[in-house]
């Protein structure tokens, strides 16, 4: 769902009056998966990984954040 609204939202201008509409329907759908992966896919998560493997997906996850965020500077 949220990669058929941001399709639609990259094909529509910035100017149109129904871009804003949009915008907000897709920051709710991210909004709630992310919700639901902080109550469910993380809890899952916790009880049946090890605390290393968790700490290691952690490291990856911090290690692409910092690379992305070079990439956009």
């Amino acid at each position: 769902m949220a990669e058929m609204v941001f399709a639609e939202l990259s094909e529509l201008p910035k100017e149109e009056e129904r871009w804003g509409a949009k915008l907000s329907v897709f920051k709710e759908i991210v909004e709630h998966h992310i919700e639901e992966e902080e109550t469910t896919v993380f809890k899952s998560a916790r009880e049946s990984m090890s605390g290393e493997e968790i700490q290691a997906i952690g490291d990856r996850f911090d290690l692409e954040k910092r690379r992305i965020e070079q990439d956009l500077n």
